[in-house]
């Protein structure tokens, strides 16, 4: 009777081998060992006679024995077989040892957490194969790097174009012997495969760079990597036109795979240099081929939810926007009628009353396509010295000329030591308008009072104007929400757009605009600019 045995991470495994045991990736395999580097059916044990004989099974690969390339060998007990990144401990068992029941075996490469398995093209120029990394101080050291920098380059972005460029920066890094690389994505929308970054070691970056169809079509057909250790020995690559043109004398190719959806393809080669590619090199980029596609699905997956909020940002705008168009229409149906009636009975009374209605309501619509416009496109502000003093001043003004409602006083405390301060009046004359109207609304029904003050607060050179009022106050909820778009708290006397119309225009200005409240007690907004526009960016 004889034993298996081969450690998956922390766990051991232990198999007893009956006449046939056959070991590879695929689910029917006896030993199934999910890996890249791993055939579908790699090998198998015969008991043969008295003894056992490993024979691979035309592997992608090829299969170590004690650390030999080996098609064939007669096992003996203590023997070490070696496929991909496994290990497997061969091993007579005493005739007296009871049997080992034989367990569904799914094991995993846990160096390798790739969703579809995948295998490597066979070369005729696997003499230099050596062990796993894991028993190799360098390839440890290299393994480690490559997760590194993979790591590095996947998590500093989620643009995918700025993403592929530092992974394929990052691979040039790990694959030292590289001389040309390339990462290819499959289209979302039409399927075809595209080129994306590519780089070669001499000279800068290249727009794209001609690359072995044969090798390619075949990884992304299979959905298998391909590793090709010398060109000029693979009788499956002989008959490829590009490869002799190109001069191409190894090759390892990647899909990028996660969760079965494929995204593409590394590519890298190398041309006339004595250094070629080998099995711990297309472990590595395995490796990285599955963070990779985990950071394009990951980007993938936060470009939807982007769209998905801007199609909810749009929905709420358009739900909004009827709501105010719908009250201006019913408003200017109603000054209507009254014209209409005026006219048929030659009251001038009513044709004003009907003509003021629609008057205000065309103001309102107005004033609504410009708080739209304002808040839609980015606009840089024309900076110019303005006295912020005779500005505020002229805002306070508008106290005097409430149209309805009770009065409002409103008080403009001037700091007189405020300098001239760089900024677009007109910005500035709207957002004080918005802030001043605000106050009074909010002491129309209870009364009170609004006082606007300018300060200049230190030696910072910023200066800041606060809108005081005494009016009702806001609650905590209420303040949360208060640069929503299309939320107001006036009903239908309200866009909802004054308040983020206001703080992105102080915002555009280098300032910010903050509120405190509580209800019963008031309310005060606080813009605070720079005095000069070269501290606008501070």
């Amino acid at each position: 009777m004889a034993l298996l045995t081969w450690h998956t991470g922390t766990r051991r495994r232990q198999l007893t081998l009956g006449e046939i045991t056959v070991i590879g990736r695929g689910a029917e395999s006896d030993v199934v060992l999910e890996s890249p580097q791993v055939s579908r059916r790699h090998a198998r044990i015969r008991h043969l006679n008295a003894d056992w004989l490993f024979e691979d099974q035309g592997s992608h690969n090829g299969s170590l024995i004690n650390g030999q390339l080996r098609t064939q060998s007669t096992l003996t007990d203590g023997d070490v077989i070696t496929l991909g990144p496994f290990q497997l401990t061969f091993a007579i068992a005493p005739a007296t040892r009871p049997p080992v029941p034989r367990p569904d075996i799914r094991a995993r490469d846990s160096a390798n957490d790739l969703s579809e398995p995948l295998s490597a093209m066979a070369s005729l120029d696997l003499s230099r194969a050596h062990a796993p990394a894991a028993q190799d101080t360098v390839d440890l050291h290299r393994r480690l790097q490559a997760s590194y920098e993979i790591a590095r380059a996947t998590a500093a972005t989620l643009d995918e174009s700025e993403l592929l460029e530092q992974v394929l920066e990052a691979l040039f890094e790990i694959f030292e012997m590289a001389d040309r690389g390339m990462i290819l994505l499959v289209d979302r929308e039409t399927g075809a495969l595209i080129h994306g970054p590519a780089r070669q070691r001499e000279g800068d970056v290249t727009p794209g760079i001609e690359v072995s169809d044969t090798a390619l079509k075949r990884a992304l057909d299979t959905r298998e990597a391909v590793l090709c250790c010398n060109t000029r020995d693979d009788s499956r690559l002989a008959a490829a036109q590009s490869i002799v043109t190109l001069g191409i004398r190894s090759v390892m190719i990647a899909p990028l795979l996660f969760r079965e959806k494929l995204y593409g393809a590394i590519y890298l080669d190398a041309r006339q240099r004595t250094a070629a590619f080998h099995s711990t090199d297309l472990q590595l980029l395995c490796a990285a081929a599955a963070d990779v596609a985990a950071a394009l699905a990951h980007a993938e997956l936060h470009s939807q939810v982007v769209q998905n909020e801007r199609m909810a940002a749009i929905g709420e705008t358009a739900a909004g926007l009827s709501h105010c168009i719908k009250n201006i229409l019913q408003a200017v149906k109603t000054g209507s009628y009254l014209l209409d009636h005026g006219l048929e009975r030659e009251d001038l009374e009513m044709i004003g009353k009907g003509w003021q209605v629609i008057k205000k309501k065309n103001d309102f619509m107005e004033k609504l396509v410009w708080d739209l416009l304002t808040l839609s496109k980015p606009r840089e502000a024309e900076h110019t010295p303005v006295d912020l003093n005779a500005l505020c001043e002229e805002i306070c003004d508008v106290g005097t000329h409430r149209e309805e409602g009770e009065p409002v006083s409103v008080t403009f405390k001037p700091d007189p030591t405020v300098p001239p301060v760089a900024l677009d009046a007109q910005g500035i004359r709207r957002s004080l308008l918005n802030l001043v109207t605000n106050a009074m609304d909010a002491c129309a029904d209870t009364g009170g009072e609004v006082t606007v003050e300018t300060h200049v607060p230190d030696a910072d050179g910023r200066v800041s104007i606060a809108i005081r009022d005494t009016g009702c106050g806001m609650s905590a909820e209420t303040q949360a929400k208060l640069f929503t778009v299309f939320f107001s708290t006036k009903g239908s006397r309200g866009t909802g757009l004054g308040l983020p119309v206001t703080r992105k225009i102080v915002e555009e200005h280098g300032g910010t605009l903050d509120v405190t409240s509580a209800e019963g007690t008031g309310t005060t907004f606080t813009i605070t600019l720079p005095i000069t526009p070269a501290q606008s960016d501070s």
